[in-house]
């Protein structure tokens, strides 16, 4: 027994109501605490990509919408899913967030790239978040860089082409930015200063 899967014309899986997926940035929408950062730490599980890999070492996470939390980033990944969904119809049991974190120094970059369910090349097919988001634990490190930029829904196509828009997000502790889940998107090290930079990834 399978399911059936549907792209729309904009890449995006169906669903009805209203979601804002534009660039934002909000302050001061979460209290940074030691049991927080304690936690991504043990969560922190990327590392470099290897010789001849096309995509990094590293587990994510997934919270089903109508899951409980099993820690305190969960429990944040969670409330950002559900801020983010509150004027969206879909179905909650097939529906939630994939979360994971970045605890690396300045001098690391995390390149650019977009986030997808890999899983779905083999079938052929781009499947992007409908909504990206990064939270900050820290004020230290390079900014987010979203460029207005997508992959379109077909696997292993060239998506080279020109760009109209960049944003760029600074690390601010306590700040939450979200943008189109389908756009490529990196931290450059280079354009911040010392220190290590926290934060927690979530789509």
């Amino acid at each position: 027994m399978s399911d059936e899967f549907v792209l729309d014309a904009t890449g995006r899986i169906p669903f009805s109501g209203a979601l804002n997926t534009s660039f934002r940035s909000f302050r001061n929408v979460i209290e940074p605490s030691e049991a927080l950062h304690a936690d991504m730490k043990v969560a922190m599980t990327a590392r470099e990509t290897d010789l001849g890999e096309q995509y990094s070492a590293g587990d994510t996470f997934f919270v089903p919408a109508v899951g409980q939390a099993r820690c305190g980033l969960e429990a944040v990944a969670l409330s950002v899913f559900r801020k983010h969904s509150e004027n969206a119809v879909f179905d909650p049991s097939r529906s939630g967030a994939e979360w994971w974190t970045q605890v690396i120094d300045v001098r690391d970059d995390i390149g650019v790239h977009f986030d997808r369910d890999y899983g779905m090349e083999e079938f052929g097919l781009n499947v992007h978040p409908h909504v990206a988001t990064v939270t900050y634990l820290s004020d230290r490190g390079g900014p987010t860089v979203v460029l207005e930029h997508s992959s379109g829904s077909e696997a292993g196509k060239d998506f080279s082409g020109s760009c109209e828009r960049v944003f760029m997000s600074y690390p601010e502790s306590g700040k939450h930015m979200s943008f189109d889940g389908r756009f490529m998107h990196a931290a450059p090290g280079d354009l911040m200063g010392k220190g290590k930079r926290r934060g927690l990834r979530s789509s």
